[in-house]
């Protein structure tokens, strides 16, 4: 996503002008215009078209809004990234958890309590140890690829992943939902362990 910071809106003058001399004519490019959620379909106020250098143009980017609208992110994509066909799957496809999860990620059912998670949306995830009556933040910001009954489908590098098997049995165990866009963890009640 940081090399997308560089890309450059093609405003007004030629072709020419804009592309420093060069003759190719800009591409349209669908990007995020806020936070997509895996696993909600994309809705038409979530996405704008630019105009981009040809060479800037990732391989499988997709250039009309008809081409995402209804369809589901894999996983989350962030404002202003460029979608690509690889990143989404029809809503009348069949899904498994696979096709909600990005690379390098796990997913890890784990009881929801009396919390009723939204799909898409993010938790963190609070344990007490045995002989502490205060709760410690195991993971912050963990994304909610499922939920069913009571078992919520969590979403996170495998290295988390595996902090979530080992606690997803603990019978004090919390998730707390939280705003997408708050990405900041509480590092003073963070576990030690």
């Amino acid at each position: 996503m940081i090399g997308w910071v560089g890309v450059v809106l093609l405003g007004c003058g030629n072709s020419t002008d804009r592309l420093g001399g060069g003759t190719a004519d800009p591409i349209s490019v669908l990007f995020a215009a806020r936070e997509l959620p895996a696993g909600q379909p994309i809705r038409a106020d979530g996405l704008h078209v630019q105009l981009v250098r040809p060479h800037d143009v990732p391989h499988t980017a997709i250039s009309e809004p008809s081409d995402a609208i209804g369809r589901i992110p894999r996983h989350r994509v962030l404002p202003h990234e460029p979608l690509r066909r690889d990143q989404l799957v029809d809503a009348s496809e069949p899904r498994g958890v696979s096709d909600v999860i990005g690379p390098g990620m796990r997913a890890v059912s784990v009881p929801t309590g009396a919390l009723d998670p939204t799909v898409g949306g993010t938790v963190d995830v609070w344990w007490t140890p045995p002989g502490d009556p205060a709760p410690c933040l195991a993971l912050a910001n963990v994304v909610v690829a499922d939920v069913d009954g009571s078992q919520a489908l969590l979403v996170a590098p495998a290295q988390q992943a595996l902090s979530l098997l080992s606690l997803a049995r603990a019978p004090s165990l919390r998730l707390t939902a939280r705003r997408p866009d708050d990405a900041e963890p509480t590092p003073e009640a963070a576990c030690s362990r």
